[in-house]
């Protein structure tokens, strides 16, 4: 992070988020688990993927969970992290000593618990939106997931018809609920 301040007239403030290289639809919301199977704790996550040609660092992207109308937003920005082309990273509340096996990097308990209906994820850039989906709804125990028969894209998943829950059996998170972090 950087910030300048002039020293004549006017004051300008520049901030450096470390990721102006990241447009609209680089990252692209593909997963969330907003509902485990019994308390919440740990095992709630959010997964995107990187659509680019190109790997990209993540320090300074903005992820933030609200209501579906944007109200009552929390945030956290990512101090670290980088996605190769074509791959998926997962972050989740995952604040334990011991970290859980699916979640690429923890954001604690910054976001609360996501909501389970009506609620909106976001990815941010300063104040650029990369991507947002919203939800009306979750099932319990199952990650909703953008269909695997789509290529990831920014404009696909604002489509609630291109969402589904995890198919139980699919693959188990060893806690009684269903989802596919980090993978197709």
């Amino acid at each position: 992070l950087s910030v300048s301040f002039c020293a004549c007239g006017q004051e300008a403030l520049t901030v450096d988020y470390g990721c102006s290289d990241i447009a609209l639809g680089d990252l692209v919301l593909t997963e969330i688990h907003a509902n485990p199977d019994g308390p919440d704790g740990d095992r709630e996550y959010i997964e995107f993927f990187n659509a680019r040609p190109s790997s990209l660092s993540l320090a300074g992207i903005t992820l933030t969970a609200s209501r579906a109308d944007g109200g009552s937003p929390k945030s956290h920005r990512l101090l670290e992290g980088a996605l190769d082309a074509g791959d998926y990273f997962v972050v989740g509340n995952a604040a334990g000593a011991t970290p859980v096996e699916h979640i690429d990097y923890s954001y604690g308990n910054a976001l609360g618990s996501l909501r389970n209906s009506d609620g909106s994820v976001s990815l941010w850039c300063g104040d650029r939106l990369v991507d947002r989906v919203s939800y009306t709804r979750t099932k319990d125990g199952r990650a909703q997931e953008l269909d695997g028969d789509r290529a990831p894209h920014h404009e696909t998943n604002d489509d609630p018809n291109a969402w589904c829950a995890t198919p139980e059996g699919v693959t188990g998170l060893g806690d009684g609920s269903f989802g596919t972090p980090g993978r197709r």
